[in-house]
């Protein structure tokens, strides 16, 4: 289990034993708090470290990973071929993800296969 927060501050996980919380920061717009949420998601299903004490190599790792879980999660393929027209700017409104996110995961998907008049084919 895993327990969600809202709070005044930076957005965050915490992992102590078996007992894990995200907390999110509810000063920002709700398309970036559900970033944050599969970001922090991701940092607490795939890391078992605290990222802050390991080396700058390895938390660049953690960061990364983090990070890909979180375009993968928050718009998953099998979602995604069932939008009519592909594009950013649909995949941000219709996950409620920052543009910018939705730009990278447009980009993964062009690199794995062939969009045909906005249709995944």
């Amino acid at each position: 289990m895993i327990d969600l927060d809202y709070s005044y501050s930076q957005t965050s996980s915490l992992q102590v034993g078996h007992y894990k919380l995200i907390s999110l920061d509810k000063r920002i717009p709700s398309h970036y708090q559900r970033w944050d949420f599969f970001h922090e998601l991701g940092h607490i299903l795939l890391h078992n470290i605290d990222q802050k004490k390991a080396l700058k190599g390895v938390s660049f790792f953690m960061e990364l990973q983090a990070y890909r879980f979180a375009l993968h999660a928050s718009m998953p393929y099998f979602l995604i071929k069932k939008i009519c027209e592909i594009t950013p700017y649909t995949l941000s409104y219709v996950f409620n993800i920052p543009i910018f996110f939705a730009e990278r995961r447009m980009d993964q998907i062009k690199a794995h296969i062939t969009i045909k008049g906005g249709k995944i084919i």
